[in-house]
Order: structure tokens, then C-alpha cells, then sequence
């Protein structure tokens, strides 16, 4: 079977959530920049790995802030975990990249407590 992301690769300038796959994969933020969409200015994230940028939406956003603070400039060398997750958009269940929090995180070696 194929698989149709193997056939329709991204190849814009920023992530979406089938670039991550099915890992959680943690970046340091090196730039972040704002830009004007036809819908309002949104911010894009760049990284010191990876030449993908990330568009962020108000929930990474805020989540982002709840870690560092709302200075974005405060953001910068700082680490974030994105995942790619199922969210609800438009009343459907698609796949969309979150930024997880450390707390979220669990370390390889814990012992799972259930």
C-alpha cells in the first residue's frame, strides 16, 4: 500500500503535521518572526535545526507563552517539544502540530505510574 504522503511531500517553507510523523521531536527556538496572511498577522517560529519554519496558531502560541513568557523575544534559545496530534478543525479530526510542555513530556526511563 502506498502511502500518500510519500507521493505528496511537503514542500513549502513551513511544517505541517505530517512532516513530524508519529514522533515528538524537540527544537530550540532561534527566530521568531511576525508576518502579515490575508487573515491577520500570525507569528512563524525558526529553529536552530531543520530549515521548516512553524506558523504559529493562538494555541502554540499561548502555550509558548505559559512556558516563557509573553516577550517573545524571551523565546529565543529556548527548547519546545512539537508532536503532531489529532485537533479538531471545522468539526472534523485532523492532524495538527502542538507544542507539548516538559511537563507532558515523560522521561524514556520513568516508570509508567498506571
Amino acid at each position: 500500500m502506498t502511502d500518500i504522503n510519500s507521493i505528496y511531500k511537503s514542500t513549502g517553507t513551513n511544517l505541517r503535521a505530517t512532516d513530524l510523523g508519529d514522533k515528538s521531536w524537540p527544537l530550540t527556538i532561534q527566530e521568531v518572526e511576525e508576518y502579515a496572511f490575508d487573515d491577520g498577522t500570525k507569528l512563524i517560529l525558526r529553529f536552530t535545526k531543520g530549515d521548516r519554519g512553524l506558523i504559529l496558531n493562538k494555541t502554540n502560541a499561548r502555550k509558548i507563552a505559559a512556558m516563557y513568557g509573553t516577550d517573545t523575544d524571551s523565546w529565543l534559545g529556548k527548547e519546545i517539544v512539537l508532536a503532531a496530534e489529532d485537533v479538531e478543525f471545522q468539526g472534523d479530526l485532523v492532524k495538527g502540530i502542538r507544542v507539548q510542555s516538559e511537563k507532558q513530556m515523560a522521561d524514556p526511563d520513568d516508570e509508567i505510574p498506571f
